[in-house]
C-alpha cells in the first residue's frame, strides 16, 4: 500500500478517535468533526502526492482510517457491552454495523475532498509543481 494511504489513513484514524475522546471528555458535540475527520486524512494523501491519482489515494485514506476508528469504537463497545452483563449485543452489533455503512463512505468522501485541497497546496508552496 501507498505510504500516502497510510498516512492519511493513520491520521482521519488519530481525528476519529481524538474527536470522539474530545466529545466524550467535554460532553461537547463533535459530531461534525468526527464525520469531516476524512478531510484531515486526505489533506496528507494529497499533500504527499502531486499526481493526478491523489482524489482516489484521499478516499481511501479517508476509508481505511475512518473504518480503523470505526472498528476501535465497535470493539470497546462490545467489550464494555459484554463485562456489564448486557445481553443487547445482537442490537448493538445491529446499530453498529448500520452506522459504518454510513459513516464510511462519507469518510472517503471528505478524504478525497481533502486530498484535492492537498495537492492545490502542495502545488502553490512550489513543491511537486511538475508531478
Amino acid at each position: 500500500m501507498q505510504r500516502r494511504v497510510l498516512a492519511g489513513a493513520a491520521v482521519t484514524a488519530a481525528a476519529v478517535v481524538g474527536s470522539v475522546v474530545v466529545d466524550f471528555l467535554t460532553d461537547a458535540d463533535l459530531l461534525v468533526a468526527v464525520l469531516l475527520a476524512g478531510v484531515a486524512g486526505g489533506l496528507v494523501a494529497g499533500a504527499l502526492s502531486g499526481r493526478a491519482g491523489h482524489v482516489g489515494a484521499g478516499a481511501r485514506a479517508g476509508a481505511l482510517g475512518g473504518a480503523a476508528g470505526f472498528v476501535g469504537f465497535v470493539v470497546v463497545g462490545v467489550a464494555q457491552s459484554a463485562t456489564a452483563g448486557e445481553l443487547s449485543l445482537l442490537i448493538l452489533g445491529v446499530q453498529n454495523l448500520l452506522l459504518g455503512l454510513l459513516v464510511v463512505p462519507f469518510h472517503a468522501l471528505s478524504g478525497a475532498a481533502g486530498a484535492a485541497v492537498g495537492v492545490r497546496a502542495r502545488r502553490l508552496t512550489g513543491d511537486g509543481a511538475g508531478s
